[in-house]
């Protein structure tokens, strides 16, 4: 069962349960506007490393204003 496939097999029983996999969330923000959704899920090895992939939030926060101080 392989659920990243997109013509997967019914007729194919193979399970990978070798642990050899790992589930990356989010997608990059180098990347198309579908990829960059927190829902997007993509598989890769657990050594595998990238600064592109992940995503970011940023608040960008106001400058105090007289009212503040």
């Amino acid at each position: 069962l392989n659920a990243f496939a997109l013509n997967e097999n019914p007729d194919d029983d193979e399970v990978d349960d070798s642990g050899a996999w790992r589930v990356l969330r989010g997608g990059s923000w180098v990347a198309d506007a579908n990829f960059v959704r927190a829902a997007f899920r993509d598989l890769s090895g657990p050594d595998y490393r990238n600064g592109d992939d992940g995503f970011r939030v940023v608040v960008v926060r106001r400058p105090p204003s007289h009212l503040d101080l």
